[in-house]
């Protein structure tokens, strides 16, 4: 299994979401979604052709749906590159 990289984008999207997490429903619950989110990354780098390729937002990327977010990445050589962590309706956003 190959490891994963957070960019600093995708870094602050999860800090967002932990504190989004906290503050509409409690720590343990932002812990627990922060960790189910960590796990989907392993996932990805598990079988990352799995996940379908998401040319259309970004050329060589792939995006993996978690819950109401899209985690879009993308194969390096020898690491998966977590780019975004987006809630679906953020798409736009993806690779700005």
């Amino acid at each position: 299994m190959q490891r994963f990289e957070l960019t600093r984008d995708a870094d602050k999207d999860l800090e967002n979401i932990y504190h989004y997490g906290i503050d509409n429903f409690g720590i343990e619950q932002a812990i627990t979604f922060y960790y189910s989110l960590n796990e989907a990354f392993d996932s990805i780098c598990s079988n990352p052709q799995h996940y379908p390729s998401v040319d259309d937002v970004k050329n060589g990327y792939r995006r993996a749906v978690f819950k109401t977010y899209s985690i879009f990445f993308v194969e390096r050589d020898d690491y998966i590159e977590i780019s975004r962590v987006l809630r679906k309706d953020d798409i736009t956003l993806a690779m700005k």
